[in-house]
């Protein structure tokens, strides 16, 4: 009998497709080079997978032999210190740090959320648009499942998400003036939102600003620019010419690395 310790559980990467917090975990692990396996799952599916395997209903979960983890800030809590000085994303000095703090409430949190209000207040309608972003890369049974009961999802994210047309125009300004704070912080030429490195800040900017910026590299199961409405196109199309716009393109240019197969 070998005495060899067996082999640590691969690393596992629980996702809902088109959730903005995916899209940052997937960043996170690919930056961080942690090797792993993402598992997507539709909603609705995917508290099967993260109840047994994190005790959370939450998605993204990352877990593995001796941990589980939720979230952005549950990824970088556990891998952040441990990778090479250079990959790091969180700061030891107080003020950096603090602004990282507020920036993630600030993108992670509210930009975030008005842009998931106002994106799917968009897109929900156009149901040919949303299947595949909902079950992209999900068991084959799960898609099934969602292509016959869309119309019951749709009207369980508009209650969830408070979607109506007040609250997504809103939730639009809210993106604008999130825009115009970011163009302001890069106006005098910083190339990183904390400091002269990248940061979580970044990261958190990028990825909730990527649905309504849509950078090549973009690791999210959004519907193509192609395939976008009208009135959500010409919101992509003026964002992207802006500072911030550019800025989200630019870290995901320079450094969203290709998730595993």
């Amino acid at each position: 009998m070998s005495d060899k310790a067996p082999p640590a559980k691969a690393v596992t990467l629980v996702t809902i497709p088109p959730m903005i917090d995916s899209e940052f975990c997937r960043f996170l692990l690919t930056h961080y080079r942690i090797a792993h396996v993402e598992e997507p799952h539709s909603f609705g599916f995917s508290f099967l997978h993260t109840l047994p395997n994190g005790h959370t209903l939450v998605a993204p979960l990352v877990y593995a032999d001796g941990f589980a983890v939720t979230g952005p800030a549950g990824v970088a809590g556990k891998f952040d210190a441990g990778v090479a000085p250079e990959l790091r994303l969180l700061r030891e000095d107080a003020a950096q740090s603090a602004q990282i703090r507020a920036d993630m409430d600030r993108f992670n949190g509210a930009l975030a959320r008005a842009v998931a209000q106002y994106a799917y207040y968009v897109l929900l309608p156009h149901r040919d648009i949303m299947l595949g972003p909902l079950t992209r890369g999900c068991p084959s049974f799960e898609v099934v499942a969602v292509q016959t009961t869309y119309p019951v999802i749709a009207d369980t994210l508009r209650l969830l998400l408070k979607l109506s047309s007040p609250n997504a125009q809103e939730a639009l300004t809210l993106i604008h003036t999130i825009m115009d704070e970011v163009d302001v912080r890069l106006a005098g030429g910083a190339a990183y939102l904390v400091g002269d490195r990248l940061s979580m800040a970044d990261l958190a900017f990028a990825t909730a600003g990527a649905p309504v910026v849509m950078p090549e590299k973009d690791g999210t199961a959004a519907p193509s620019y192609g395939e976008l409405p009208p009135e959500m196109r010409s919101v992509v199309d003026e964002f992207r010419a802006r500072p911030a716009g550019r800025f989200v393109q630019r870290i995901y240019r320079d450094w969203r690395l290709p998730s595993p197969a």
